[in-house]
């Protein structure tokens, strides 16, 4: 079971996991009122919620634990989604908006990581430098190093063999490794 509260609106929350349905249910009106309802079986059969990730008060990004893909929905259109994305071969472990909330980064049980724009289906990069499977990812806050544009979202990628690799998501280079099992 997932649930989420956007950060744009905090009475907002969405649920899901436990059928191919996502809800959002607005927790200030007098009795919890269901604002919609994303339900993706007629599209995805193995959807079961595991990630929600809001980008905005109408926008959220839902991933499924026995899906392989990721949609973006819009509370206004809850009749299909505004994206499907594409590109996992494994069921996705994590989704994260980017601190500017305009890139999604993706990571399943593979030896990569998905970089997500809501402008086209396709990855804006694919993060392929992993010496074992993704199991974590982390954004910057945005404020980057001295030597850094703040434009220049950074992402940390985990690995299962202890590697933290950090990625400059704007132009797709991987910028440094870490091994965090050598420090143990």
């Amino acid at each position: 079971m997932q649930s989420k509260f956007c950060d744009d609106a905090d009475n907002l929350v969405a649920t899901g996991g436990l059928t191919s349905k996502v809800f959002v249910w607005d927790c200030q009106a007098p009795e919890y009122k269901e604002v919609a309802c994303f339900d993706h079986i007629d599209f995805d059969s193995n959807f079961h919620c595991l990630e929600i990730e809001w980008q905005n008060s109408k926008t959220l990004a839902c991933a499924g634990n026995k899906s392989k893909y990721i949609y973006l929905w819009n509370i206004d259109q809850p009749r299909q989604p505004q994206i499907k994305w594409e590109y996992h071969s494994e069921n996705i472990e994590q989704i994260q908006w980017d601190p500017s909330k305009r890139l999604l980064a993706s990571c399943s049980n593979e030896n990569f990581v998905c970089i997500w724009s809501t402008e086209k289906n396709t990855p804006e990069f694919v993060f392929e430098k992993t010496s074992s499977p993704v199991v974590t990812i982390k954004w910057s806050h945005g404020r980057g190093a001295p030597s850094m544009q703040a434009e220049d979202p950074l992402l940390a990628a985990g690995c299962q063999d202890g590697q933290i690799l950090i990625y400059n998501a704007k132009t797709g280079n991987l910028q440094t490794k870490l091994d965090a099992q050598e420090r143990e």
